[in-house]
């Protein structure tokens, strides 16, 4: 685990290629490793041990736990809750069922939990595919329209469907060039080599760091009696 959180290329790949992965898709591999590069990324920001569990998907349980951080891998976990469907929802939900489809199959790739607090932190979607240029951007746009979709789900309030959009992630295989994307209120954008090399991740798990006990603010103290007035 360590020569991949340190972004040694061909430790990931050995992962990847092992008996265990090696039959799966490479787009079902490349969501993998942006979930352990997230896991990592979080150990790191929280200075806590990692948990991996990579079995864990078909069970509906994270396949990565940093403290009070969980990684979910192909699992609307028990935070789903079907939001209103906009109008235009409605008619391809209506055309759907004409093919004996369901609207609602599709769930997100990698989500992010805290427990403590019961929420999710974070809706993560990842596009592996090989062409650069535009459809880089195209696939962009996809993952944008999936990535509010599934925040949808997790919030009732249009404010706080924002709010978690902001901290949510998008990963691409082959990443296009964007504009300089602080200050933003959209999901950060990563490329293959932040995948490969988590240190954007580790600056975006951040904000998820628990402040140490010396910058607690002290509480007041009471203001001392006299010795009569505790007669």
């Amino acid at each position: 685990m360590i020569a991949i959180e340190a972004g040694d290329a061909s430790a990931i790949e050995r992962l990847l290629g092992a008996t265990l992965l090696a039959p799966a898709e490479t787009w079902r591999r490349f969501e993998l490793a942006v979930g352990l590069a997230i896991a990592s990324a979080l150990e790191t920001a929280l200075s806590m041990p990692l948990e991996l569990s990579l079995l864990a998907s078909d069970t509906g349980k994270p396949i990565a736990t940093v403290g009070r951080l969980e990684v979910f891998w192909q699992a609307k976990t028990d935070f789903h809750v079907y939001p209103v469907l906009e109008p235009s929802e409605n008619v391809s939900k209506q055309m759907l069922a004409q093919y004996g489809m369901r609207y609602d199959s599709d769930r997100p790739d990698l989500v992010v939990v805290d427990t403590n607090a019961a929420e999710v932190l974070a809706v993560v979607e990842a596009k592996f595919f090989t062409v650069e240029g535009e459809d880089a951007r195209d696939r962009l746009r996809e993952a944008l329209h999936q990535v509010v979709r599934y925040a949808r789900a997790y919030r009732t309030d249009m404010v706080d469907v924002q709010s978690l959009l902001s901290t949510s992630v998008i990963a691409l295989a082959n990443k296009p060039t964007l504009p300089d994307d602080e200050g933003m209120i959209a999901p950060v954008v990563i490329g293959f080599d932040d995948v490969l090399s988590p240190r954007r991740l580790v600056a975006w798990a951040k904000q998820w760091e628990a402040p140490s006990l010396a910058q607690a603010p002290s509480l007041p103290q009471a203001p001392s009696l006299p010795p009569s007035s505790l007669i």
